[in-house]
């Protein structure tokens, strides 16, 4: 077993008072509006809010970045507003949230009216300034807040409740079963046995602190 999925699920099977080989793994890959599993996408459409304070529960300054609010008033238009910003997906989020890290306005501008997650993620991967090593620092707690926000509207609330109430609710750990991404994903269809996971479900595990926390009220 990789030894970051291996840290990872003896650290929420202690947040829980449980063992592992209890955990029941539940799988989700694609943005399919039509299924709960589709909500856990970082690119199903469903606008979520980010608020001025949000940027202070991030560790920008534990990595030594310096992180810069447009000074502009047409910057803070298309870019950090003064009270909020609606963004259509979590991914918008997430690149947005990279591209303030390292003071790029322009990008951050650019995914406020990029269309699809797709067109987001391509603005992010253009980022001026990108240091792999900061936003690996942070990235995961980027993801964590920014879905922890999604599942708190009433609808993501509801969704996420969903899986309390199937069989072994309070062991439900999700898994980005992505045969492509070996960070966020298993870079595997099959999640059933950890031990054979390729990748480090990142994104799984972040939904995971996110369900335990709204619907178990663990942390």
């Amino acid at each position: 077993m990789r030894s970051k999925v291996k840290a990872k699920l003896e650290q929420i099977a202690q947040r829980r008072n449980c063992k592992v080989e209890e955990f029941r793994y539940i799988g989700f890959w694609g943005a399919n509006n039509h299924i709960r599993e589709g909500w856990l996408s970082q690119w199903h459409m469903h606008p979520i809010t980010l608020n001025k304070g949000f940027t202070e529960t991030m560790p920008w300054n534990g990595i030594g970045a310096e992180v810069k609010l447009p000074e502009t008033e047409l910057e803070c238009i298309v870019t950090y507003p003064v009270d909020s910003i609606t963004l259509p997906s979590a991914e918008h989020c997430m690149m947005y949230m990279k591209a303030m890290l390292f003071n790029d306005h322009d990008a951050m501008a650019e995914v406020c009216i990029a269309q699809t997650p797709a067109e987001a993620k391509a603005i992010g991967r253009k980022v001026k300034g990108y240091d792999n090593t900061k936003w690996d620092e942070v990235r995961y707690q980027v993801v964590k807040e920014i879905n922890r926000i999604k599942f708190s509207s009433p609808e993501g609330l509801s969704v996420i409740r969903h899986f309390s109430k199937t069989s072994l609710g309070d062991r439900v750990v999700f898994v980005e079963t992505s045969p492509y991404d070996n960070i966020w994903g298993i870079k595997s269809r099959e999640c059933v046995s950890p031990e054979l996971w390729a990748g480090d479900n990142l994104l799984g595990f972040a939904h995971t602190d996110v369900y335990d926390e709204l619907v178990w009220g663990l942390k």
